[in-house]
């Protein structure tokens, strides 16, 4: 499967098209909890700006947690681990998919996408052949 996620470079916590990992914490089990796996492909979307990279999921969990340091300790081996701002904004939340990432590429030329204002979603799935053509150039 693909998804685009849509990375604010403001909590992104390394190179954001080198990155080894990313963390999404929600308080319901919503994308990508559960919807991500090894072999999948990621693109980055620059949150407000174009797709820049492409990467392979090397693995990926996801589980529910009670204390915000059951999901960090997975990222222990990541810059995200050291990020205190990130993971207090994560206390409240209840579900946590860590993804561990490879072979990334640059995308060029980068991937200009013009989004509806109010489009909050930051992991969209590209599961069914209708959200697939949503994001021509992929």
């Amino acid at each position: 499967m693909e998804h685009v996620v849509i990375q604010d470079p403001t909590q992104t916590f390394g190179d954001i098209g080198n990155l080894d990992v990313l963390c999404r914490c929600r308080a319901t089990k919503h994308p990508p909890y559960g919807k991500v796996h090894a072999g999948d492909v990621i693109f980055i979307q620059v949150k407000g700006g174009p797709i820049v990279a492409k990467y392979t999921v090397s693995s990926a969990i996801s589980i529910p947690y009670k204390n915000v340091d059951e999901i960090r300790e997975l990222c222990k081996e990541s810059p995200l681990f050291s990020a205190t701002e990130y993971w207090r904004a994560q206390e409240s939340r209840l579900y946590g998919t860590v993804v561990w990432l490879k072979n990334p590429e640059l995308v060029l030329p980068q991937i200009i996408r013009n989004v509806a204002k109010g489009n909050a979603n930051d992991w969209i799935l590209l599961d069914t052949k209708e959200s697939r053509q949503q994001w021509p150039g992929l």
